[in-house]
């Protein structure tokens, strides 16, 4: 196995002709210039952008090889390279064993060294973990689920820290969270959140001057970090406020302009990767035609909500709706005034509803509503407005003149006394919707436990006066 090591060889024997034409551009420069230490940062550059791309790989020698820089093995051939010329800033002079005549020395089977192995594989388990930021779980759309997630990842690839996140008015499972810490009541806030602008970022050096929340997660595990970085966290709305705090805490030996600046980059990873997981969850979890959520987040979210309901011990009311005579406007009016239709209806249902309820298409012309915190006389007053105020939807010129009056039909159960599974509720809500169908559509059927489902009706029109 051949190898080189001054630095008109390296020149002779790097494979150039794989560099970027910049690079190459600036080698040719330095060669012109007649100046060894040009060509000895030229080349070093060279070298940095072929061991980036793989193109030179780093060997182990056995035996008194003479060889005194470190030796790299040019990707596809035999040729073997002492970078030493380039590291040292001196050009490495054969040793007198390797001017007589001795016999080549003997090379081990070229492999990459352990630092780079161990480069390669922080880089396969960092991959690893980005993917179990799942895609497609509506858990993900949850800032304190989401937030915490990327947290845990970024937590394992930067050692000498700690981090921990603090979002606005945001409660929801912090409990549950590795990384995340609850909101500050007014009256535990230290000094300088009390008096800290929007945006500003500050230096703590002292562990006592944290919030009471972050001590807690500090002294409930093994780390007494004494310096921190506070900086904000921006939301994943381009151009929004921030939404929250990031803590970075470190040993004293870090100075604050380093741990500041590593702060705000971690704080521009979340951001970003925030925005990335949104966006992606968003498309998978969508009806394309409607712009509501489809029946993939209906299948994840509503078993999710049952448990929050159980844990939390408060009513939901699950909700199924079909819209009447669908069939009859594709066929009279085509199918474009039909997805005019659904859009329409979708809207107008997110409008009558609350935000913190979920509205799904299920199926075709079929709707899902999942409404936390609803009893069962609420929901009478919620689906009463609903059977009451038809959907209008405004033909244009191109599909027709004047108004389409819409109208559904719903069956609607309500955890815990219709049920204590998904399944359960899912097939009794059915079931009170084909009553519904059953009964000449435009109204509504509640389950009751014993038995006796109330019927609701849209209230009769006004008497026309005399």
């Amino acid at each position: 196995m051949a190898r080189t090591t001054n630095i008109q060889e390296l020149l002779q024997q790097m494979p150039l002709e794989r560099l970027a034409a910049v690079t190459r551009q600036k080698l040719d420069t330095a060669r012109g210039l007649d100046d060894e230490a040009e060509l000895r940062s030229a080349l070093r550059e060279a070298a940095g952008e072929l061991l980036r791309a793989g193109d030179l790989i780093r060997v182990a020698v056995e035996g008194n090889s003479g060889l005194r820089g470190p030796l790299f093995l040019v990707r596809g051939t035999s040729q073997l390279l002492d970078l030493g010329s380039l590291t040292t800033g001196k050009p490495v002079a054969p040793t007198m064993e390797s001017q007589t005549a001795q016999p080549e020395p003997e090379v081990s089977v070229a492999t990459p060294s352990s630092e780079a192995a161990d480069q390669v594989g922080s880089l396969l388990e960092a991959m690893e973990r980005a993917q179990d930021l799942a895609v497609g779980d509506p858990r993900a759309g949850e800032p304190t689920v989401l937030v915490d997630r990327i947290l845990t990842l970024l937590q394992s690839y930067v050692p000498g820290v700690v981090l921990f996140a603090q979002l606005n008015g945001d409660t929801h499972e912090v409990e549950l969270a590795r990384n995340l810490v609850p909101p500050t009541a007014p009256e535990a806030m230290p000094f300088w959140m009390r008096h800290r602008r929007p945006g500003q970022s500050l230096w703590i050096p002292e562990p006592a001057e944290l919030p009471t929340s972050v001590r807690q997660r500090l002294e409930g595990g093994r780390n007494r970090e004494p310096v921190s970085a506070v900086v904000p966290l921006w939301s994943p709305i381009q151009g929004a406020d921030e939404v929250g705090l990031l803590y970075v805490l470190a040993g004293g030996d870090w100075a604050s302009p380093a741990l500041l600046t590593l702060a705000h980059r971690l704080s521009s990873f979340v951001s970003r990767r925030w925005r990335c997981q949104r966006d992606v969850n968003r498309r998978v979890l969508t009806d394309s035609l409607t712009g509501i959520h489809n029946r993939a987040f209906f299948d994840t979210q509503f078993p999710l909500e049952l448990e929050r309901a159980r844990r939390g011990s408060f009513p939901l009311t699950l909700v199924i709706g079909d819209l009447d005579r669908f069939k009859s406007i594709n066929d009279t009016h085509g199918h474009q005034c039909g997805d005019l239709v659904l859009r329409e209806v979708a809207r107008q249902v997110q409008s009558m509803l609350r935000r913190i309820d979920f509205v799904c298409r299920i199926g075709g012309e079929e709707f899902a509503f999942i409404l936390p915190f609803t009893s069962s006389e609420e929901t009478r007053e919620v689906l009463a407005r609903m059977i009451g105020r038809p959907f209008r939807v405004a033909l244009p010129p191109e599909l027709g003149v004047g108004v389409l009056g819409v109208t559904m039909s719903y069956g609607a159960v309500t955890f815990p006394d219709a049920g204590a599974s998904a399944g359960e509720l899912h097939r009794k809500a059915d079931s009170m919707l084909y009553q519904a169908k059953e009964l000449g559509r435009n109204r509504c059927c509640l389950w009751f436990p014993d038995g006796r489902h109330q019927q609701l009706l849209p209230a009769p029109p006004p008497a026309a006066e005399a």
